[in-house]
């Protein structure tokens, strides 16, 4: 949706869009809506993950499968190990 959104903003006439996952056996490719309201949203959701990321802001979410795998999960205060 970003990418549709950049490439709309340089005058290319995007018609579609596509996720291809290399790794699935059975439908790889799944299509992306592209209207302006949700290239919107998405940039909307890309402008807040980046301001976050430059503000520093890095909530913990917790969850036993993710601490489990973490290599910070032994001094880490939030960790569900």
């Amino acid at each position: 949706q970003v990418y549709a959104a950049a490439a709309r903003a340089e005058g290319l006439d995007v018609k579609a869009a596509y996720l291809h996952d290399l790794s699935a056996q059975q439908a790889p490719r799944t299509a992306v809506g592209i209207s302006p309201s949700e290239c919107s949203k998405a940039i909307e959701r890309l402008t807040a993950l980046f301001g976050g990321l430059a503000a520093r802001k890095f909530d913990a979410k917790a969850a036993a499968e993710k601490c489990g795998r973490c290599e910070f999960n032994r001094i880490c205060r939030h960790a569900l190990v």
